[in-house]
């Protein structure tokens, strides 16, 4: 009903309009790209599973994916398992390669913008769960392999060092005008459409964090087991960036300062807990069925605090004529303050059951769905300021000149939105001892993921500028003040669809008796369909001006503009390769290194040991 009505909205004031000015800044809620595992039910996959590829997840019978899938399958463990690792990674896997190119922008009577084409969402991202320094896992029935109770614990540390950008003015925008795009010591009076600075550079940014689960199961009798799961995360990024420049040269100029100094800090704190709970029924030797359900509840917030100073000073005195001088002094200031804070939960539901032919032959079935849901809340508040004055001695004109500029921009913005990501995954496999030294396992993954991206930003905004000259000739005026205000609304929306069909198919093989390979090869094939725009809502815009003592009053309300970035449509038929090889010592003892997305040229390599007893 929303959507509709600012559809509406934005229609009936389009038809009022023919001319639309608008700033070219980013809409708040991209610059901050929402965690793709954000609020994510929590799943941990072993070396031996990455040397296979994840498609294998659901169709690979392994204690440790069986347990995070429902943990009452806790319970069909009649050995302790002690698994560690310690891995390297590419976490940071694109679903796609897609441009940011302009696409078709709102407009009347053959006006036509593009005031905002790129967006950081419009590379199609999706990376995969962080991979932690370390990792520790412990499944078994410590009280005896007859006990009705079986446990489970993990838990997995975090660190990380990543690019951190930082924002700084255009190259244009702060060194050569004032904070009303004026250029200085020229006639020329146009706004700058730029509220807001490009955010480009780099540093580095820390994160670390710990992950943490802790699981029991009971037998309620021979072939009814009940299990419950809880998991919590912490994680924690903070980064800092200063860029101090003093330039000072007294001998070319008889004085000569150029200062400048940067500050940024960023902070982030991510938190999740999540509620697991499961059964399994087994009919011994022929079928397990098994169901659960979970709940996760998060938050992630954001800030980012940004401080500019800058200050300029030159002086110039040449012969004995005083005047034959040139003096400059600029300086100014901007200040900053962004917040974001997601705030959500996800149910989600598996069901999932295994029929054994035989001894050597098992077919697995899963049907898993889940709900994502949070809400954006967001604020920035930013100021910017510059007084530029100059007096040099114009030989030409034979006239002293004079230049006076101050100016500043001020405004803010509170929003608020929406993620909803949807999940669907059906999975049927086979799990086949070919031989007592070569193992089998194949299926048929359909993955069917659905986000929906809103957000809501009103803004408010102001500027103003003061000019005073003297001996210019080529200026009509003298002396001029300006204030603009400006009042509206944006609305920014984007949905995502990926349909994925995998047919993975794997082998491990047994070489002698401390040697095992695994090889996997999956077909991958993949929908991508991605929608992304906005309607900008202009409700008032104003400025007077005042030149030499006449005032001038304009007024512009009740208009819309936007934006719709071209859609992307694209499918990928793919394979991915996976190996892996593991050193095995009598029945207690494994070593896996896993080699990722590549055999010649891995992207990914893991190590993980496993105890069993």
């Amino acid at each position: 009903m929303i959507n509709k009505f600012h559809f509406v909205i934005a229609f009936l004031l389009l038809l009022t309009k023919g001319f639309a000015w608008y700033p070219d800044y980013s809409v708040m809620a991209t610059d901050f790209v929402l965690p793709y595992d954000f609020i994510k039910p929590l799943t941990i996959h072993t070396a031996g599973l990455q040397a296979l590829g994840p498609h294998f997840y659901s169709i690979y019978n392994h204690p440790v994916s069986n347990v995070f899938q429902n943990p009452a399958y806790l319970s069909l463990e009649s050995q302790n398992y002690i698994y560690f690792d310690i891995a390297g990674s590419d976490t940071d896997n694109d679903r796609s390669n897609s441009n940011s190119t302009p696409g078709i922008t709102y407009g009347y009577d053959d006006f036509y913008y593009m005031p905002y084409y790129w967006s950081p969402y419009r590379y199609v991202h999706e990376p995969e769960n962080s991979e932690p320094i370390a990792r520790f896992i412990y499944l078994g029935k410590p009280y005896g392999k007859e006990s009705p109770i079986g446990i489970g614990a993990t838990i997995e540390y975090f660190y990380e060092q990543e690019q951190f950008y930082q924002p700084g003015w255009y190259h244009y925008g702060f060194m050569d005008m004032d904070a009303m795009g004026n250029y200085f010591d020229s006639e020329s009076s146009d706004p700058s459409e730029d509220y807001r600075m490009a955010e480009y550079g780099n540093n580095k940014l820390m994160s670390r964090g710990i992950q943490a689960s802790t699981m029991i199961s009971f037998d309620i009798n021979e072939v009814l087991s009940l299990g419950l799961r809880f998991s919590l995360l912490n994680k924690k990024t903070d980064g800092d960036y200063r860029n101090l420049n003093v330039y000072d040269d007294s001998d070319y100029y008889e004085d000569y300062l150029n200062y400048s100094d940067t500050n940024a800090q960023q902070d982030q704190d991510h938190s999740t807990n999540e509620f697991s709970v499961g059964m399994v029924w087994t009919n011994p030797g022929k079928l397990i069925f098994g169901s659960s359900i979970g709940y996760v509840s998060g938050e992630i917030k954001r800030g980012f605090v940004e401080t500019d100073s800058t200050f300029y000073h030159s002086y110039h005195f040449e012969g004995p004529d005083t005047n034959n001088y040139r003096l400059y002094n600029r300086f100014g200031g901007s200040g900053s303050n962004k917040h974001w804070r997601y705030k959500g939960h996800t149910k989600y539901g598996n069901i999932n059951g295994d029929y054994i032919l035989n001894n050597d032959i098992t077919l697995r079935i899963s049907i898993y769905g889940e709900k994502r849901k949070s809400k954006l809340i967001e604020s920035e508040i930013m100021r910017r300021d510059n007084h530029y004055a100059s007096r040099y001695w114009s030989s030409y004109h034979d006239t002293l000149r004079h230049y006076l500029n101050i100016s500043n921009v001020n405004f803010n913005r509170y929003g608020t939105g929406d993620n909803i990501h949807k999940r669907f995954k059906l999975s049927v496999g086979a799990d086949v001892m070919v031989s007592s030294k070569i193992r089998f396992i194949g299926g048929v993954v359909v993955d069917n993921v659905d986000v929906d991206i809103k957000a809501n930003e009103p803004f408010i905004g102001s500027k103003y500028s003061y000019f005073e000259r003297e001996n210019y000739s080529y200026v009509n005026w003298q002396l001029q003040e300006s204030t603009q205000n400006e009042e509206k609304e944006f609305y920014w929306y984007r949905h995502e669809d990926f349909f994925t069909v995998a047919i993975p198919t794997g082998i491990i093989v047994k070489a002698g008796n401390n040697l095992e390979f695994q090889l996997g090869l999956t077909k991958v094939i993949k929908k991508v369909d991605i929608k992304e725009g906005y309607h900008l809502i202009v409700y008032n815009e104003s400025s007077v001006t005042i030149q030499d003592g006449i005032t001038t009053v304009l007024t512009d309300s009740s208009y819309v503009d936007g934006h719709l970035f071209p859609p992307t449509n694209e499918f990928m038929n793919e394979y991915e390769m996976n190996a892996g090889i593991s050193f095995k010592y009598k029945e207690y003892l494994k070593l896996t290194c896993a080699l990722k997305e590549s055999i010649l040229e891995p992207s990914y390599y893991k190590i993980g040991v496993e105890f069993i007893f």
